[in-house]
């Protein structure tokens, strides 16, 4: 590996996703790989609002406005 390569600038999917519900909707695949490639690969603090929050390995901050604007779908096709 590379030493002066910054490590998080890629992603592992395994290929047995073919068989994954998730495959079948493509709305649904496309929501479930922006939410692989907007979580962290490493820790980190953001400010939201007044109050400092850290964001583990594995976690990002989600809002459904720019999620939908990010993604180009309706807001109310994303929805936890």
């Amino acid at each position: 590996m590379d030493k002066n390569k910054p490590i998080g600038d890629w992603i592992k999917v395994h290929r047995n996703i073919i068989n994954h519900i998730v495959f079948d909707n493509e709305k649904a695949l496309k929501i479930w790989l922006w939410c692989l490639l907007k979580a962290n690969f490493k820790q980190g603090e953001v400010l939201l609002g007044r109050k400092k929050l850290t964001v583990n390995i594995g976690e990002f901050i989600f809002g459904s406005l720019k999620a939908s604007a990010q993604l180009k779908i309706p807001k109310t096709t994303i929805w936890f």
